[in-house]
């Protein structure tokens, strides 16, 4: 996310901080719990992924390229929330999920509910 022009787009307003949940979707161990894992058993990871029967995602935030969050949720935990502050100076947001290191295959991923913090002039916060 370009954060400039974002804030072009809110005068009066500057960016506090960002928050979101994330997780992997709650439909994952249904599917792993019905899935026929033979047509896939010579693919990496299948095997654990028929044992464990759940899947796990690396979640990444970056603020300027400088990774400020790094945090694996599988499908059998719960899902992370994050409140990260963001200064005047910041100029991008990046929000990733990379490759894992368990297996390609259900890493259904998902950043729920994500809010820019807002503050006004008077140093207000604002959600939007």
């Amino acid at each position: 996310f370009d954060l400039a022009a974002i804030r072009n787009q809110l005068p009066g307003l500057s960016i506090k901080s960002f928050s979101t949940i994330f997780g992997v979707s709650q439909t994952v161990e249904k599917t792993l719990k019905t899935w026929d894992y033979n047509k896939v058993i010579d693919m990496p990871g299948a095997e654990r992924l028929a044992a464990e029967r759940q899947s796990s995602a690396e979640f990444w935030v970056f603020l300027d390229g400088r990774k400020v969050l790094r945090q694996i949720i599988s499908s059998a935990s719960a899902p992370g929330h994050i409140d990260i502050p963001i200064n005047k100076e910041t100029q991008f947001l990046t929000l990733a999920v990379p490759e894992g290191d368990d297996t390609f295959m259900f890493d259904w991923a998902l950043f729920a509910d994500p809010k820019f913090i807002l503050e006004s002039a008077e140093e207000t916060a604002v959600e939007h």
